[in-house]
């Protein structure tokens, strides 16, 4: 037998099966630049697709309000005063005008509104 050096020689894409393989140590046998290069070019959806039921979907916009902090980032929010206007009462009025809109990036379709 001969001696191993760490090389397996020359072996074809296992993608084109027609080019020489790319080979790395670590990962071993890889495909061809060629085959690389068209798989970069290929291209990927923009938007994540959500596999999620009705059910799941129609559950988030219903319990939508109770998943609302009162706080982000250290920021009053302002969907959560709107949300909970009873627990606005208990606040000065300075607190309630320095609130802003901190949930924007995760309101449900159609809004909060479609919560109430």
């Amino acid at each position: 037998m001969g001696s191993c050096k760490g090389s397996i020689g020359k072996v074809k894409c296992p993608v084109c099966i027609t080019n020489e393989a790319t080979q790395d140590k670590l990962l071993g046998v890889l495909p061809c630049s060629d085959c690389t290069t068209r798989h970069s070019n290929f291209k990927k959806p923009s938007n994540q697709i959500e596999f999620t039921s009705k059910e799941i979907k129609e559950g988030r916009k219903k319990n939508f309000k109770s998943t609302l902090q009162k706080y982000r980032n250290g920021q009053l929010s302002k969907e959560f005063l709107e949300a909970y206007p009873e627990r606005a009462k208990a606040m000065n009025e300075k607190e309630i005008k320095k609130a802003k809109n901190v949930w924007g990036d995760i309101t449900p379709a159609g809004g909060i509104g479609r919560t109430k």
